[in-house]
């Protein structure tokens, strides 16, 4: 049996999720034509880089947004995709 605690603590979470899942998709929305990486999104919004991957790969399976092309991380030098509303 789960316990009410488990389970309030995972409605939170899970609502915590789909507002950042949200907030990035809108925010994606608000500049179509610019090429923001995790990274990108991450720094501008101050969302930690975990969270921003596991949403955007959310909204990747969802068909909401796209990876195209690659652009250099100012941190790493490592290239990383480019994100893209559909």
């Amino acid at each position: 049996m789960i316990k009410q605690t488990s389970m309030e603590a995972y409605e939170k979470k899970h609502l915590v999720l789909l507002s950042q899942r949200k907030q990035i998709y809108n925010f994606l929305q608000m500049f179509p034509n610019n090429n923001f990486t995790r990274q990108n999104i991450s720094d501008i919004m101050k969302i930690p880089i975990n969270s921003v991957c596991g949403r955007i790969n959310e909204l990747i399976k969802q068909g909401k947004i796209i990876e195209f092309g690659t652009k250099t991380n100012k941190y790493s030098g490592v290239q990383n995709y480019v994100l893209k509303i559909i």
